[in-house]
């Protein structure tokens, strides 16, 4: 098993992933992409956490005084110090509820755009997919002494890289063209921001009114009075 991941990882990162998807549809599953995304969040969250920590802890010290000024500062850094072993066991419970629920939302959305049931595929793609952030950790933990610069840089490509690399495996899998494949990748983001703005709207429309009406009320009783 660990061979064939260490293969997995130097053809998908090192060569040419979009060959290696046709190997990973075949003979990887959703519980191979499982672990490969546990494998890297467990060793990525915990870096990427830790360099924010530093950050927090300074903008905390200046921060939170002016709002409890009988705050402790030791209670600061112990909590920033507990931080990454608390997100770890965080991953540990909701990393695997993430990851099949990101797969279902996209497999339900393929095949609302014609594209066939690929859950078991899907899986193994958006998995292998993560590859990327095992090189943001590596450069996280390289650079956070000398460059800590650099790091927010190698976390944003990182990033890109793994949205190229899941872009082309929906692709593949669902035999969608280019556009078809990013499309249903940020479908479900954009469904839920347009949500959100007409529930926004809606609410606007519906409670100023109401409120309007209410301080009417409010003033004509408090004239009677």
């Amino acid at each position: 098993m660990f061979k064939e991941l260490l293969e997995d990882f130097f053809y998908i990162l090192l060569f040419n992933f979009r060959k290696r998807v046709a190997h990973l549809i075949q003979n990887r599953n959703i519980w191979h992409g499982l672990l490969i995304y546990q494998i890297i969040n467990m060793l990525f969250l915990p870096a990427a956490i830790n360099f924010a920590g530093d950050k927090w802890k300074a903008g905390s010290l200046i921060t939170l005084p002016y709002f409890i000024p009988d705050f402790p500062p030791e209670a600061i850094t112990s909590m920033i110090h507990f931080l990454p072993l608390t997100v770890l066991l965080l991953n540990l419970v909701f990393g695997p509820l993430c990851f099949f629920l990101l797969v279902a939302i996209l497999n339900f959305t393929a095949v609302l755009f014609g594209g066939g049931n690929g859950l078991n595929r899907l899986g193994a793609v958006l998995g292998y997919g993560h590859f990327p952030f095992l090189f943001a950790t590596a450069g996280i933990i390289l650079t956070h002494c000398s460059f800590p610069n650099v790091t927010g840089m190698l976390i944003l490509l990182a990033f890109l890289w793994s949205l190229s690399l899941k872009i082309v495996g929906l692709k593949q899998v669902y035999s969608f063209s280019w556009w078809m494949a990013v499309l249903v990748y940020f479908m479900p983001a954009i469904s839920f921001l347009v949500a959100i703005v007409l529930f926004l709207l809606l609410a606007i429309v519906f409670l100023i009114p109401l409120i309007m009406q209410s301080t009417d009320v409010s003033s004509l009783l408090f004239i009677y009075v």
